[in-house]
């Protein structure tokens, strides 16, 4: 596993810094599985790739 670039200089910022790395990495695993059950497979890499090129969001909120 690579958790870089690492900025932080102390400890516990280190630490933080490898907690962020693993939680980010535990949710790509947990958006591929869902989309793997959905019908979409590909690979971890591969997945943040394609929403690393997503440039627009549309909202739309049901309101009275």
């Amino acid at each position: 596993m690579s958790c870089s670039p690492m900025f932080p200089w102390t400890d516990k910022k280190i630490r933080v810094q490898a907690f962020s790395c693993v939680h980010a990495l535990a949710v790509a695993g947990l958006l591929v599985r869902e989309a793997k059950q959905s019908g979409v497979d590909m690979s971890v890499r591969r997945f943040l790739t394609t929403l690393g090129e997503i440039e627009e969001t549309v909202l739309l909120y049901q309101g009275e």
